[in-house]
């Protein structure tokens, strides 16, 4: 009985000291602050010689180098019955170059304190990195290696090769995925996109 006494009375304590917060303003909503400025970066836009557009937005006060190099073409652009092929390549990227393996890549980037990727998706394939912008120069020389010298190992294949198809395994055992394939044959047919990225 003293018990469910020290309970009850728990119960009110609690209540009032709740509807005492409520009179109080203290579950009501703060106002809204006054409207603040935003700006944007205003890029800018050069060609260089070998025709490669280059936009550079920059925000001053924040030490960081967000780096892309984007090919306007991807999975749209594979072969017949070579479906994946785009995406591959563009993975396989950062998977060895002419002077670096992939760990060696990924080592090299995470010292500069960065993230390095590539890919490609539909209409767009894209290789790219960010790092703090004092690591810019030997960050962006990965980059263009990375972008210029891949080496394609049989060895990277053969992996991506396996992650895909376990991928897909999974992929394959999910209705909506199932209807996503099924949807794009049949609105696409035998075009650019009518199969899977």
């Amino acid at each position: 009985m003293k018990t469910r006494t020290i309970c009850s009375s728990g119960v009110v304590l609690f209540a009032a000291v709740q509807f005492a917060y409520a009179i109080g303003g203290i579950d009501t909503a703060p106002p809204p602050s006054a409207p603040h400025e935003i700006t944007f970066a205003q890029p800018k836009e050069a060609r260089l010689e070998n025709g490669l557009r280059v936009i550079v937005a920059e925000r001053p006060g924040l030490p960081l180098l967000a780096a892309e190099l984007l090919v306007r073409t991807g999975a749209e652009v594979d072969p017949d019955g070579r479906a994946g092929t785009a995406s591959m390549t563009g993975s396989l990227l950062t998977k060895g170059t002419e002077r670096m393996s992939a760990p060696q890549i990924a080592s090299a980037v995470e010292s500069l304190g960065g993230a390095i990727d590539s890919g490609a998706r539909w209409d767009a394939s894209s290789a790219g990195l960010v790092v703090m912008s004092t690591n810019a120069e030997p960050a962006l020389n990965i980059l263009a290696d990375v972008i210029l010298h891949p080496v394609f190992k049989q060895e990277e294949i053969d992996r991506l090769k396996n992650q895909t198809l376990d991928g897909l395994r999974v992929v394959l055992q999910q209705p909506g995925a199932l209807a996503r394939f099924v949807t794009d044959r049949v609105v696409y047919g035998s075009g650019e996109y009518g199969h899977a990225a």
